[in-house]
């Protein structure tokens, strides 16, 4: 008998999420330099995120957009989020 090493156990917490239109994903991806024209695929998937302690949860899957540049995915919220914090560091610098 085989048995997997991980047990998955779903809770079903509603949470609602709004994600930005195609067209503002990339208006948001050109204002951090990824250029439009780089970007081979764009498509909505989810990212495995560990979730707060307090929560009880051991992993979280959270609705993402998801560009595809030079062979490689990337979620774009950690390319912007990215880039935002660095501006952020070089004002208070």
């Amino acid at each position: 008998m085989n048995r997997t090493l991980l047990n998955l156990n779903p809770i079903y917490e509603k949470e609602s999420y709004t994600l930005d239109s195609g067209t503002d994903i990339l208006r948001k991806l050109r204002s951090v330099s990824i250029s439009a024209s780089k970007i081979q695929d764009l498509q909505i998937g989810y990212q495995l995120k560990n979730p707060a302690l307090e929560s009880g949860s051991s992993v979280e899957l959270v609705p993402n957009w998801f560009y595809k540049q030079d062979g490689r995915w990337h979620a774009a919220s950690d390319a912007v989020n990215a880039k935002t914090q660095i501006g952020e560091e070089r004002k208070s610098s």
